[in-house]
């Protein structure tokens, strides 16, 4: 079912994806991936305080409710709330992207380029240099940092077609020769909508 529901999301259907997602928390509450991904898609939906309140609810005990819990804050623009909620994460390398990605969101360009510099020195290679970069609009970087780890995951592409983040991708000649390669295009999957059975 989380399957389902991230093709939902990858093809943009944010109702079916909630459904679908409802649809499991039913019969698991305790799917803490299931109830991260239910956040993110609040938040993406712009139901800031029904996201934060099940985020606070479900998530706090464990390590990746923090995240899910400073990008609600973030999105809200408690940008100190956010940074203590993520100063709890128990691994560095995300906990420093975390907060960095939080002081960009505020405007704090100082802190924001002391924490990047001290995620290069620490952690080249990473996640961080996707979405830190992504974050800055650096065009080249990223469609290089795809290109050169993540050509074949299509889940990877999914994402990166639904978060807004990377919005300024698409339509470039790089990011569509990615797609096509991992089988996927942006032109088929426009409007596409999931029938899903009675009781969803």
């Amino acid at each position: 079912m989380r399957a389902a529901a991230a093709f939902a999301g990858f093809i943009g259907d944010h109702e079916s994806r909630i459904r679908i997602l409802q649809y499991v928390l039913q019969r698991d509450p305790s799917c803490i991936h299931c109830i991260a991904d239910y956040v993110g898609e609040l938040v993406l939906l712009g139901r800031l305080d029904e996201a934060e309140e099940l985020a606070r609810t479900r998530l706090e005990i464990a390590a990746g409710g923090y995240n899910v819990i400073g990008q609600v804050l973030t999105a809200k623009g408690e940008f100190e709330a956010a940074l203590e909620a993520v100063a709890k994460h128990p691994y560095e390398d995300e906990r420093l992207r975390l907060q960095a990605e939080i002081l960009f969101a505020a405007g704090e360009m100082a802190a924001y380029e002391q924490i990047k510099a001290e995620l290069n020195e620490k952690y080249p290679r990473r996640w961080w240099v996707l979405t830190l970069n992504a974050l800055e609009g650096n065009t080249e970087i990223v469609l290089d940092a795809l290109e050169d780890n993540y050509a074949d995951d299509t889940s990877m592409f999914g994402f990166v077609m639904r978060d807004p983040t990377y919005e300024f991708l698409h339509g470039h000649p790089r990011w569509e020769a990615l797609c096509e390669r991992a089988g996927l295009s942006e032109a088929q999957i426009a409007g596409t909508k999931l029938n899903l059975p009675e009781g969803f």
